[in-house]
């Protein structure tokens, strides 16, 4: 019973020790931006996708594009990021998906594209 409290003991110090020390190094605002412009490409490209899903299946997408549409104002909000003019044609395209032009999903898919990431 002693032999397995001191290798329990030895390995907590050891894990304690690789564990513990530097922090690591804060997160610079070029990165956080980076990370959410590639999430909201993502995003968008994903609704795209599911508005194609939808009419394929004869699926009515104007309550689902509505409901959407403040995620494509939100990402539009600041004037300061510098996708700001790319987000404002996305809600303008995306607001045109919603009150019927269904053609202009190519229109939102290619504006998204334009975003950076992957």
């Amino acid at each position: 019973m002693r032999s397995v409290a001191v290798l329990l003991s030895l390995f907590l110090t050891t894990v304690g020790i690789g564990c513990g020390g530097s922090a690591p190094p804060p997160v610079t605002e070029e990165e956080l931006t980076s990370a959410v412009v590639t999430d909201a490409k993502a995003n968008i490209l994903g609704l795209v996708e599911s508005v194609r899903q939808m009419k394929k299946q004869g699926e009515p997408i104007d309550e689902f594009c509505s409901e959407m549409t403040p995620t494509f104002e939100g990402y539009a909000e600041s004037e300061s990021d510098p996708n700001h003019s790319t987000y404002t044609q996305l809600v303008e395209a995306w607001n045109k998906v919603a009150s019927g032009d269904a053609a202009a999903i190519d229109e939102v898919e290619s504006l998204a594209q334009q975003l950076p990431g992957s």
